[in-house]
């Protein structure tokens, strides 16, 4: 069970597409914001386009921490996912009829 006066965060992050997960454990202070457990992960701010979530939730660098946290940071996306499934559907081979019946 954690003191009253420190924090237990997890600190995940992607740093590249297809890249290894990077997991941390952080250690803060009680009343932490998100931006200190980033900077308590290494971060001196947050990079451009990038943002935070805290189990999955995005938030704000301003927002607080809570013991058990999962604080993430969150890359930009490159492609808008919507246009990212037309084109993965426009290169697909088209379907052949199935010979069995269906049910």
């Amino acid at each position: 069970m954690a003191r009253a006066d420190f924090l237990h965060v997890e600190y995940l992050c992607s740093p590249a597409q297809g890249a290894a997960l990077h997991r941390q454990q952080l250690q803060l202070p009680a009343g932490s914001c998100a931006m200190d457990g980033l900077r308590a992960a290494g971060w001196l701010e947050l990079p451009p386009g990038a943002c935070l979530s805290i189990w999955n939730q995005r938030v704000g660098p301003e927002a607080l921490l809570r013991d058990g946290d999962r604080l993430m940071l969150l890359r930009p996306l490159v492609v808008d996912p919507m246009e990212g499934r037309r084109r993965r559907h426009a290169h697909q081979k088209p379907q052949r009829a199935s010979r069995h019946r269906p049910g």
